[in-house]
């Protein structure tokens, strides 16, 4: 390790625990904070990306924990209870929601990527906003909750379909890319059928997935070979990393239902210091000057604009579910602040070559902007339009 991987090193750790009590003080999400440190570290201290290769392995595990979480904290429990009519319903809803993203991107002539990152959808901020305002455990909270992980599953699979038309256009290489893919969930299929065998008559191998706090952390172990397993099978069909980190936290979760401690053990270790490096690591690839530019503010507001129009078309099929009329408009807030997932495509869409440095930059100050004014609406629409069930001080 270099002087200047360890003094980067230093800084990103002593970022990554001042960052959130700075960010509760300024009103900030813990991860938009760390983003506007990255880029504090980037105008101030030049580097090289030869000199950093330490910071970026750490920065890629974050990457890989944090889509690894994602696919874990999705409650298969909620979907089973929904009825069938209304899920296939919400999933309906992404169809006008598809179309407006696409429709947009054309229409403004840019990059098809922008198609991906106008219908992008993730539960990482809206969690926390749903538990602040104490309509987590209601039955909008759920319902809300079960859209918006729909949306997420669905941002993944369309990115994916993404980068393979763009690595080898619209060919039968494509289509056999495809094919990969539809091999690789079957193998997950498999594999999760096997495990839940093995489960049912060996009920106690549970402990060694799920087990923590004991002195070997056999669930930690478990879950984190589960994660590179998952990568591995990923490279192997030739499908994005991320995409395997994600669909690996989607098996488990399937798979095991009492998770609880597994999750917020795994979730101490990445959001105490992994995922912080990551979004750190994102800040650091622009500078306050990228943002200031004309282009840059513009793109951005439209971007903005286009997370919560597309959401608008899509909200237009709730009026036939049992979501009350006048909440829906809280639905597509709802869906327009994907801060996490949206750092998170622009990062894989950025190193594809797909957007440039500029786009990016116009990415993550929309990402940011939207997380900051979306939740803020969200919650004082709550208060006027059901302020019996907003219990937040």
């Amino acid at each position: 390790m270099s002087e200047q991987e360890a003094l980067f090193l230093f800084l990103m750790a002593l970022g990554a625990f001042f960052m959130p009590f700075l960010s509760k003080r300024l009103m900030l999400p813990a991860a938009v904070g760390e983003i506007i440190y990255g880029i504090v570290i980037a105008s101030l201290i030049p580097y090289g990306e030869s000199q950093l290769v330490m910071v970026e392995y750490f920065s890629t595990l974050g990457f890989l924990i944090l889509m690894y979480l994602a696919g874990l904290e999705i409650d298969f429990e909620r979907f089973k209870a929904l009825p069938k009519n209304e899920l296939w319903l919400y999933l309906l809803t992404f169809i006008p929601v598809a179309a407006a993203a696409w429709y947009l991107s054309f229409k403004l002539e840019l990059a098809w990527a922008f198609a991906i990152i106008f219908f992008t959808s993730g539960i990482g901020l809206l969690f926390p906003v749903l538990k602040d305002t104490g309509l987590l455990k209601t039955d909008f909270g759920q319902k809300l909750l079960i859209i918006t992980m729909i949306g997420e599953i669905l941002t993944l699979a369309g990115l994916t379909v993404l980068t393979i038309i763009s690595k080898y256009g619209i060919t039968l290489n494509s289509a056999r890319q495809i094919l990969y893919i539809a091999v690789f969930f079957l193998v997950i299929y498999f594999i999760m059928k096997v495990l839940k065998v093995m489960l049912w008559w060996r009920p106690d191998l549970q402990s060694i997935f799920l087990e923590v706090g004991n002195p070997t952390e056999t669930g930690m172990r478990a879950n984190f070979v589960i994660l590179f397993a998952f990568v591995a099978f990923a490279a192997i069909f030739e499908i994005e990393f991320v995409v395997g980190a994600f669909v690996g936290g989607l098996m488990f979760a399937l798979v095991f239902a009492g998770r609880d401690g597994v999750l917020d053990k795994l979730g101490g270790i990445g959001y105490g210091f992994f995922i912080p490096i990551f979004f750190i690591s994102v800040g650091m690839r622009v500078t306050f000057n990228d943002f200031v530019q004309k282009d840059v503010i513009f793109l951005a507001s439209i971007i903005i604009a286009s997370l919560f129009i597309t959401k608008v078309a899509g909200t237009i099929l709730l009026l036939f579910s049992s979501i009350q009329k006048p909440k829906l408009m809280l639905v597509t807030i709802g869906l327009s602040f994907p801060l996490t997932m949206l750092v998170a495509v622009s990062r894989i869409c950025y190193d594809m070559g797909l957007i440039n440095k500029m786009e990016t930059s116009a990415v993550l100050l929309a990402s940011m902007i939207s997380a900051v004014i979306f939740p803020w609406v969200f919650k004082g629409m709550i208060a006027i339009i059901m302020p019996s069930e907003n219990i937040s001080k």
